[in-house]
């Protein structure tokens, strides 16, 4: 009987289950790279141009509130008259002046100044001369009468949209006549109560001595 030839050795199965990959892991928000949006600012900002536009807008913004929104003068009007007379130390001024009330409520007057420029230097009286004064200053320098009218005092009221015209007497030490009617500047000084002060000032003519007339 012929001999078989051997058969091929018969290859041993493996148990072991092929391996699988294993998923990704999910994205994880704390630790995305963001390499790709830092080196390519200049294409995720807006155009330069729109950026000025926008701080252009907003300068314009605060400027306007600004400018309505700044503290106005209570009053408004101006010197109408001012005429001086030596005294025994200095000079008396008398000042004639129209104040118009600009808010929408009383204004009173708490106290009046005035300013004088002239010679080169300033001189301020803060308070004007009581009422009660007038009419000995009167009586004693009777060249002033005919540049006193009534008199503007404190507590003076001054409905809205009324005005209220008068006088206020000022002394100045160490000023003449000629001092004061070569003045540069004239201010009279109105601090009202509750109210911020202000000031109304004299219009001149080159070379006059005194205000133009009304």
């Amino acid at each position: 009987m012929a001999e078989q030839p051997p058969k091929p050795p018969t290859q041993a199965r493996s148990n072991v289950a092929p391996t699988k990959t294993a998923p990704p892991p999910p994205p994880d928000a704390g630790h995305i790279p963001i390499t790709e949006e830092m080196d390519k600012a200049k294409w995720t900002l807006p155009p330069f141009g729109i950026i000025a536009i926008g701080i252009g807008i907003a300068l314009v913004a605060v400027v306007a509130l600004a400018f309505f929104g700044r503290a106005k003068p209570a009053g408004a009007g101006g010197i109408t008259d001012a005429y001086a007379v030596n005294s025994s130390n200095g000079v008396l001024a008398s000042v004639q002046f129209t104040l118009h009330n600009s808010t929408e409520k009383p204004l009173y007057i708490k106290q009046l100044g005035l300013t004088l420029e002239t010679n080169g230097q300033k001189y301020t009286d803060e308070s004007a001369a009581s009422a009660s004064d007038y009419a000995r200053y009167l009586k004693a320098y009777p060249d002033m009468r005919p540049h006193v009218t009534k008199a503007v005092v404190p507590e003076t009221r001054i409905d809205p949209g009324k005005e209220v015209s008068g006088t206020a007497i000022f002394g100045f030490e160490n000023v003449t006549k000629d001092n004061f009617d070569a003045r540069k500047g004239l201010r009279l000084n109105i601090t009202p109560y509750d109210r911020p002060p202000f000031t109304l000032t004299e219009t001149r003519q080159t070379g006059a001595g005194s205000s133009p007339p009304k």
